[in-house]
């Protein structure tokens, strides 16, 4: 999906202008670590995802949750995995 771009919590501007590109990343980003209420529109929608990784909580149970999260909201994935390194979604 091609929408606008923002980069650390700021619109992307290019030539004096919003730069428009694929946001399928960023709204995955912005999903998973918003909390809930944080959009008007689905006041449920936000995977708070920070406090699962702050505790005390089993990968493999981190892993489901954000598969479950993703499906909910529409986005298919074939492979999550969960590391030191970061999430990766495929």
């Amino acid at each position: 999906m091609k929408s606008l771009l923002i980069e650390n919590e700021d619109l992307v501007v290019e030539g004096g202008k919003p730069k428009f590109g694929d946001v399928d990343n960023q709204n995955i980003y912005y999903l998973l670590v918003a909390a809930k209420g944080t959009f008007p529109e689905d006041r449920t929608a936000g995977a708070e995802l920070r406090n699962y990784l702050n505790g005390n909580v089993p990968i493999t149970r981190i892993t489901r949750f954000i598969k479950r999260e993703l499906i909910r909201y529409g986005i298919s994935t074939r492979r999550v995995s969960v590391s030191n390194d970061g999430i990766f979604i495929q």
